[in-house]
């Protein structure tokens, strides 16, 4: 009567490792979508640091004419311009960096489970 109970663990123990790697698959999918979302973002406030950059220089440069021209109104919107340059420029930065931090945290977990898996 001993095999029926072996039989039992034997089958209990693969049925565990099973449903154990079939939840591993299905976080490394969702960790997978994730880093994907995660990349699309970073990329877009990368995209919106590069945009800031060239309105501070622009906003500078029209702030400098005006104030050489005597032009008043076109120096204050040029201090305007590079203001809110600057200000979205740091923003994106930020967000940017938490969206890097998320995505090392991400790959390590990632990492993690394809090991288990292994």
């Amino acid at each position: 009567m001993k095999p029926i109970p072996t039989l039992l663990t034997v089958a209990l123990l693969s049925a565990s490792c099973g449903s154990n790697e079939a939840k591993l698959r299905s976080e490394l999918e969702s960790v997978d979508a994730e880093l994907l979302h995660v990349s699309l973002a970073a990329e877009q406030h990368q995209a919106a640091m590069n945009e800031a950059e060239a309105g501070v220089y622009l906003g500078s440069f029209a702030a400098g004419y005006g104030a050489t021209a005597g032009d008043i109104n076109l120096a204050g919107e040029g201090i305007d311009t590079a203001l809110q340059s600057t200000n979205r420029y740091e923003t994106s930065s930020r967000s940017l960096e938490h969206l890097r931090q998320r995505q090392e945290t991400l790959s390590r977990r990632r990492a993690e489970i394809v090991g288990q898996l292994r």
